[in-house]
C-alpha cells in the first residue's frame, strides 16, 4: 500500500498552523496582561502615554477576539455547566466594561483621537471611565485566573501548594493595597475623582498594580478549581458504580 506524500504534508502543515496560532494567542495574551498594568499605571505613564497605550490595547483586544472568534460560534452550541456558564458571563462582562470604558476614554481624549472628544459628556465619561477601567482590571484577573488555572493543577502537589502559597501571601498584601488605594470606592462609583501620587516612583507603582491584580487572580483560580471539581463529580461517582458492579 502506497503512502501519500501529500497528505502527509496538508497534515503537517495544519498541525504547523495551529502550533503558531496557539502560540500567536499566548503572545497576545501576555502583551494584554502587560499592557493593562501599563494602562492602569496612569501617574508612571502621563495623559499622552496613557491614552496611546488605551488605543493599543484595543487594537490587541481586537485582535484577541478575532483570533478567539470560534469561541463567539460555540456560544449556543452544547450544554450550559456551572464552569461554562461562568465562564462566558465573565468574558461577556469583561468585554462590555472594557469596550465602555475605551468609548468613555476616547471621548475625553485630549491626544490619541482629539476629534472623538465631547462624543459623550464629559461628566458621565469621566465617572464611568473611571469605574469600570477598575472593573475591568478586576475581572481581567478572574479571566487570567481562570485560564491559569488549567496549568496549575497539571502541576504535581508539591510545587502547586508552593505556587498557591506565593500568590496567596502576595495577594493578602494585594487585597491590602485594594482598601488603602481606595479601589472599591472607584469600583462602586463612592469615588467619583482619581487620586494620583505622582512622587512614586514608576516602577512601584507598576509593583503595585502586579500585587493588586493578584488577590483577583487567585480568586479566578479558586473559582475555576471548584467548578472543574463539581463538573467532574458526577463522571467520577458513574466510574465508582460501574467498578462496584
Amino acid at each position: 500500500m502506497r503512502r501519500n506524500p501529500t497528505r502527509k504534508l496538508t497534515v503537517g502543515s495544519a498541525v504547523l498552523n495551529i502550533d503558531m496560532k496557539s502560540k500567536i494567542k499566548r503572545c497576545i495574551d501576555i502583551i494584554l496582561a502587560v499592557v493593562l498594568l501599563a494602562l492602569i499605571s496612569y501617574q508612571a505613564t502621563g495623559e499622552k502615554i496613557h491614552e496611546w497605550i488605551g488605543i493599543a490595547m484595543t487594537v490587541l483586544v481586537v485582535s484577541h477576539l478575532v483570533m478567539n472568534r470560534k469561541f463567539f460560534a460555540s456560544l449556543p452550541k452544547g450544554k450550559y455547566n456551572a464552569y461554562r456558564t461562568v465562564l462566558m458571563v465573565t468574558d461577556i462582562l469583561l468585554l462590555l466594561c472594557f469596550f465602555i470604558t475605551a468609548l468613555c476614554g476616547m471621548s475625553m481624549s485630549s491626544n490619541a483621537v482629539p476629534y472623538l472628544n465631547g462624543m459623550i459628556p464629559v461628566s458621565f465619561a469621566r465617572t464611568a471611565h473611571l469605574a469600570l477601567s477598575h472593573w475591568t482590571f478586576a475581572i481581567m484577573g478572574l479571566h487570567i485566573g481562570y485560564h491559569l488555572s488549567a496549568l496549575i493543577t497539571k502541576t504535581d502537589k508539591k510545587k502547586k501548594a508552593v505556587i498557591l502559597s506565593v500568590v496567596g501571601t502576595a495577594s493578602a498584601f494585594g487585597i491590602y493595597l485594594l482598601v488603602r488605594n481606595g479601589i472599591f470606592g472607584y469600583m462602586f462609583f463612592i469615588k467619583r475623582f482619581a487620586f494620583f501620587d505622582y512622587e512614586k516612583a514608576a516602577v512601584l507603582v507598576i509593583l503595585e498594580n502586579m500585587l493588586m491584580l493578584l488577590p483577583f487572580i487567585l480568586a479566578g483560580i479558586v473559582l475555576a478549581v471548584i467548578l472543574t471539581a463539581k463538573k467532574n463529580k458526577p463522571e467520577s461517582e458513574k466510574f465508582r458504580q460501574n467498578t462496584k458492579r
